[in-house]
């Protein structure tokens, strides 16, 4: 037992990210016969990550929030070991022979990293591949750790290239606006071989001349970069006191709370448009759920 335990204690961490692609997936799903068996719990090894195709939210984006969720979820898995109770049950689906996690990443990360010991409980989606990725989305829009807008603009993105939705549904699935979600089929169709393996962010960040894209994503690798350095050396008291933060922005340049604020004026400015735009297209007595 001791010796089991010594194992255990040293077994590497499996990285929660990998390179299977929807590609893969619907071609096993095609060609290989689907496991009937639906057991109520399942050791960590056995759920399969393909976060390309099931997890819906940006892992360098609302990096602040992204970690407290986790850390609350860590100590849920902790209090938990103790009466061997484990968190909510993970969804998954049946591809071929295996079970890929749909809905519960988090959840897995956190079980990974206290080293739970136990079998999980999983629930089980049993409609097709495709079906399978629109249900992580709606479960991500509703979850307690909510979706940025970033999120939810590369969420409907996939959904255009992913094909056969109309843009009302992506905009019900996501929330985005349905005009900017014209935009994105327009730019589907007019340059699919160049944007294929493109984020929208990275579509938008690039000049196009006579259908060639040129340029760089400069400035959202400037910002990643910076992002990523804030939260490293400051921690989370960066965006909690947020009086302290304006102070320290202050001393650093007298201008440089009048820039930020003419900057996220702006932005304020777009949501405003995109809300009021939303508004106006939205049936009459009809709200959507995001």
């Amino acid at each position: 037992m001791a010796k089991n335990k010594h194992i255990r204690r040293r077994r590497r961490r499996r990285a929660h990210h990998s390179d299977v692609t929807y590609k893969a997936l619907e071609t096993i799903e095609q060609t290989a016969r689907r496991t009937m068996s639906r057991p109520r719990t399942l050791p960590l090894a056995k759920i399969m990550v393909a976060d390309q195709v099931f997890q819906w939210r940006l892992t360098d984006e609302n990096l602040i929030e992204r970690e407290r969720h986790t850390r609350v979820l860590r100590k849920a898995v902790e209090r938990g070991g103790r009466s061997h109770k484990a968190l909510a049950p993970l969804v998954v689906t049946a591809v071929g022979d295996k079970f890929y996690l749909i809905d519960g990443h988090h959840r897995l990360e956190a079980y990974e990293k206290e080293r739970w010991p136990h079998e999980v409980p999983v629930i089980y989606f049993e409609g097709r591949l495709r079906d399978a990725c629109v249900e992580g989305l709606r479960r991500n829009v509703k979850d307690k750790l909510p979706m940025t807008l970033s999120d939810k603009r590369e969420a409907a993105w996939r959904l255009v290239k992913m094909g056969g939705y109309t843009q009302t549904q992506i905009h019900s699935m996501t929330g985005h606006s349905v005009r900017s979600i014209s935009t994105m089929y327009g730019v589907w169709k007019a340059k699919r071989g160049e944007v294929r393996q493109l984020t929208w962010k990275t579509v938008l960040a690039n000049n196009y001349d006579d259908g060639k894209m040129s340029g760089g994503d400069w400035f959202e690798e400037k910002a990643q970069k910076l992002a990523k350095q804030i939260h490293k050396n400051v921690g989370p008291g960066f965006v909690r006191d947020t009086d302290v933060t304006a102070r320290a922005l202050e001393i650093i340049s007298a201008n440089l709370p009048e820039g930020l604020i003419r900057e996220w004026l702006q932005q304020a400015r777009d949501i405003v448009e995109e809300e009021t735009r939303e508004a106006k297209e939205m049936p009459k007595g009809k709200t959507f759920e995001f």
